[in-house]
């Protein structure tokens, strides 16, 4: 399926906010336990980023998320990093559904499986991200 017509629809430049926040994100999937040096680097680039956290949290929960999840499971899974163009389509496609109510209803059924394997990663990019902000 050609998703040219989909990418087309995000303009250029907020593929440009975005795309390194998808790469950053999609790390939380890979089948690897990240050290506290990655989720530092992720807490520096979200900080640096143009999105707040809850915009943040957003962009995971509705573009990365629904694209990634499957690899959470996946006895055999990712584990040295997604290719950019194949993450950029997806989450292209991602965004351009984000509003959709019911997209946003199967994403929030997918989370309630899914949730508690990302609720230790966000507690670990927070803590990095309060840091930060305390010595800015």
């Amino acid at each position: 399926m050609n998703h040219s017509k989909t990418i087309a629809s995000i303009t250029s430049q907020e593929l440009s906010k975005r795309l390194p926040v998808w790469i950053a994100l999609s790390k939380l999937y890979l089948d690897t336990e990240l050290q506290e040096k990655d989720y530092e680097e992720l807490a520096i680039l979200f900080h640096s980023s143009a999105f707040s956290l809850s915009e943040i949290i957003e962009i995971h929960r509705y573009e990365v998320f629904p694209v990634l999840k499957n690899n959470l499971i996946s006895v055999a899974g990712v584990w040295d990093g997604f290719d950019p163009d194949w993450l950029q389509e997806q989450c292209s496609l991602a965004f351009t559904k984000r509003n959709n109510n019911w997209y946003r209803w199967r994403i929030r059924c997918s989370l309630a499986f899914f949730g508690n394997r990302l609720k230790a990663d966000w507690h670990v990019i927070e803590q990095h991200l309060y840091a930060i902000r305390r010595n800015s």
